[in-house]
């Protein structure tokens, strides 16, 4: 079982969703056919994006066996947040090179409620709407 937050890297363009099914509203298929991301869990466990049968919709999966990398998402984390500022984040700079994977989500968090609108009108046609099963 997956923990959240749920870690999407883009190619540095890092993103936290509050769930699995969030991320998976989020992630575009034509990205994860192109391998576009890396998918974490708040353990820095992989989750593997997989795009569903009809090509539409977007699954996340747990790495089989679950494969744990918690230092690459430390390393994630920290590059991303030192470009995005202590103003953003609520940690300095050199903090954020020492700081623990748990800080460094919780300050990942702190980002995405300070810039929540950044990444929610990122795909206008997806905004808002429910799932479809």
């Amino acid at each position: 079982m997956s923990r959240a937050p749920i870690i999407v890297d883009a190619r540095g363009d890092v993103s936290a969703f509050d769930s699995v099914e969030a991320a998976e509203v989020a992630l575009e298929p034509i990205d994860v056919s192109n391998k576009e991301y890396k998918v974490f869990d708040a353990e820095g466990t992989l989750l593997e994006p997989r795009v569903t049968s009809n090509g539409l919709r977007v699954r996340l999966v747990d790495s089989s066996p679950p494969e744990r990398q918690p230092d690459e998402l430390a390393v994630v984390l920290r590059r991303f947040l030192s470009r995005m500022g202590a103003e953003k984040t609520g940690l300095a700079e050199d903090e954020v090179w020492r700081a623990p994977l748990p800080t460094l989500l919780a300050s990942m968090q702190v980002l995405e409620q300070h810039d929540r609108h950044r990444r929610r009108f990122r795909w206008p046609w997806r905004r808002d709407r429910p799932s479809r099963g």
